[in-house]
C-alpha cells in the first residue's frame, strides 16, 4: 500500500490546518520517516469524533520499537466541550494502535515554566486515562564537554573501559541496559512497559547498524553501564542514553564518561549535542550543567500502555 494515501495524506493536512504550511508539510515528511522504517503492514491509523456540527480528528504512527506516536488533533470549528470530544478521539486513537502490538503510546507537549502550552490537549489526554509520565528538559552543549579543571576524579582506583556493545552477546548487552534502569531517575514510570530489545530498535532508527555508537562500560574488567550515543547531522549529536548499574552509581564516573562523549565528538567532527533528561533527576542535572549544557525547551511527555489498563 503506498504512503501516503490520498485520505491520510489529507487527514494530516487537515489537523494542521490552522498552522502556517510548512508545519503541515514537516508532519507528513515525518511520518514518511516513521513509516518507512515501522515493521508494522499500517503503521498509520486514524480517528474521528463528531459532535454537532464539530469533528475532531487525530492520527497516529506505529514506529520502529514497538512504540506508538499520537501526531496532531484538531477540532473545527471550536466547541464548547472541546477538550472532551478531543479526549474522545485520544482514546479511539489509542485503542487503534494498540490494536497494532505496539507496546507504549507516547504523546508529547511543549511545555513553559507553568507546565504545558496547549491545556486543552492536557485535559484531552487526561480523559482518555493517559498517563503523565514526566516533564522532560531538553539541554543543548554547543563546545567539545570534557571535564572541566577541579572536577574530581572516579572514587575507584580502576580506569574505566568502554567497549563497543558488540564485544559482548547481544542478550548480556541487553541485561546489562536493562539492570542501568533498576532504580532509575530518569522516567521510572517507563521500567516494565517496553521490552529492552523493543527500546533498542527504537534507539537505532535511522541509524546503520555498523555505525551504532553505543559502548558498555567497564571498570575493574565488569561491566557497570552503558552509553548510547546517536548521530543527528555531520554537526550534531545526541546523548540518548547513559546508564550504570547501581552498584556503581555515586563513584564519580561520569564525568570520565563525558570525556569520553566529548573525545568522539571531536573523532566525528560534531560540534553540538543534545539531550533530554526528567527534571526530577538532580544527578543527571548537575552532571550536564557542570558540563557547560545549557536549557534549550521543556516538554510533557503523555504516555498509555496496556501494562498501565489503557
Amino acid at each position: 500500500m503506498p504512503f501516503p494515501t490520498d485520505t491520510e495524506k489529507e487527514w494530516i493536512y487537515w489537523c494542521h490546518s490552522d498552522q502556517p504550511a510548512m508545519y503541515a508539510i514537516a508532519a507528513l515528511e515525518a511520518v514518511k520517516r516513521m513509516v518507512d522504517a515501522s515493521p508494522y503492514p499500517h503503521p498509520v491509523v486514524l480517528a474521528e469524533t463528531q459532535d454537532g456540527d464539530s469533528i475532531a480528528r487525530g492520527y497516529a504512527v506505529a514506529c520502529q520499537g514497538a512504540i506508538g506516536y499520537l501526531g496532531r488533533l484538531q477540532c473545527q470549528p471550536a466547541h464548547g466541550d472541546e477538550p472532551a470530544l478531543l479526549g474522545r478521539t485520544v482514546t479511539d486513537l489509542c485503542r487503534k494502535i494498540l490494536a497494532t502490538g505496539v507496546e507504549l503510546v507516547q504523546a508529547i507537549l511543549p511545555a513553559d515554566s507553568e507546565g504545558p502550552v496547549e491545556s486543552g490537549l492536557r485535559k484531552a489526554f487526561q480523559s482518555a486515562g493517559m498517563i503523565r509520565a514526566a516533564r522532560l528538559l531538553q539541554f543543548e552543549c554547543t563546545d567539545i564537554p570534557f571535564r572541566h579543571d577541579g572536577s574530581p576524579m572516579a572514587l575507584s582506583f580502576s580506569p574505566i573501559e568502554l567497549r563497543s556493545y558488540r564485544d559482548m552477546p547481544w542478550y548480556q548487552w541487553c541485561q546489562l541496559v536493562e539492570e542501568t534502569y533498576t532504580d532509575t531517575l530518569d522516567v521510572p514510570i517507563l521500567n516494565g512497559i517496553r521490552s529492552i530489545e523493543q527500546t533498542l530498535r527504537g534507539y537505532a532508527v535511522g541509524q546503520p547498524e555498523n555505525e551504532l555508537a553505543w559502548w558498555s562500560i567497564h571498570a575493574g574488567g565488569s561491566p557497570i553501564g552503558c552509553l548510547i550515543l546517536t548521530s543527528l547531522s555531520n554537526r550534531d549529536c545526541e546523548l540518548t542514553y547513559l546508564g550504570l548499574v547501581p552498584a556503581a552509581r555515586g563513584h564519580r564516573y561520569s564525568p570520565e564518561i563525558m570525556d569520553y562523549v566529548g573525545q568522539w565528538m571531536l573523532d566525528q567532527g560534531k560540534s553540538r549535542i543534545v539531550l533530554a533528561v526528567d527534571e526530577k533527576n538532580a544527578p543527571a542535572l548537575h552532571l550536564y550543567d557542570s558540563f557547560g549544557f545549557e536549557p534549550m525547551n521543556a516538554v510533557e511527555a503523555w504516555i498509555a500502555s496496556p501494562r498501565h489498563g489503557d
